[in-house]
């Protein structure tokens, strides 16, 4: 119960929030919005702000489930014979915290990228769903991920940077891997963030003020190209 619980939060909100990136590109891109924003800042910055932004609304979030989890636990269950309906730990709950922060600026970073390469909603949707399917095939494989955590496909899944915050979460929720495992994934992570934030920023570069047609994968490449 608890994996379920702590594996359906993490899932929502990376997805919500990195959704809510490549909308806000897109309507301001048609809205023609960001053409006002880029005469006062750099399209890398207007970037950064918004994944920054938006992230540590996240955080506060998270924050506030975080303190709520402890009061109940250390001090309202005692005294009114109140617990929470899944076990927590403050050690999980900080878990949770840290594969979101990471999950968040990975994802948010390909979404923004995604929306400055769409031309609109219904275009971000269409060429956001290889991205979604990296976060919807960990919630098929729960089963696996719960009943198997050190089987060969789930410990690949937990390096993958786009499966490994929720297959690494349910690994440490469910069984306890080694040390150099849960280094090595974060560091894989922290250094995917910065290759996504590096290649988002191009895109987002030239992407955020083309309007009237939806480019191809290799025009969007070449985007990526120009210094």
């Amino acid at each position: 119960m608890t994996v379920l619980v702590f594996i359906m939060l993490l899932y929502m909100t990376i997805l919500l929030y990195g959704q809510m990136i490549g909308r806000s590109v897109v309507t301001e891109k048609t809205s023609k919005t960001v053409e006002i924003m880029l005469s006062s800042v750099t399209s890398r910055d207007l970037m950064i702000g918004k994944i920054l932004g938006l992230g540590l609304a996240g955080m506060l979030q998270y924050a506030v489930w975080i303190s709520m989890a402890f009061v109940l636990n250390h001090f309202l269950g005692p005294l009114f014979g109140l617990a929470l309906p899944v076990a927590v730990s403050m050690q999980n709950m900080m878990w949770l915290f840290v594969f979101f922060i990471l999950g968040f600026f990975l994802y948010s970073s390909a979404y923004a990228a995604l929306g400055a390469a769409s031309e609109d909603e219904q275009h971000l949707g269409q060429i956001a769903w290889p991205l979604l399917m990296f976060l919807i095939i960990p919630m098929v494989m729960l089963n696996t991920l719960v009943t198997s955590p050190d089987s060969t496909a789930v410990v690949i899944m937990s390096f993958f940077p786009l499966t490994s915050p929720i297959v690494m979460l349910s690994r440490i929720l469910v069984a306890s891997p080694p040390v150099w495992h849960l280094v090595l994934c974060i560091g894989i992570l922290v250094a995917s963030i910065v290759g996504m934030m590096v290649f988002a920023g191009k895109v987002f570069r030239v992407g955020i003020l083309m309007t009237g047609k939806r480019p191809k994968l290799k025009e969007v490449l070449r985007w990526v190209k120009v210094k």
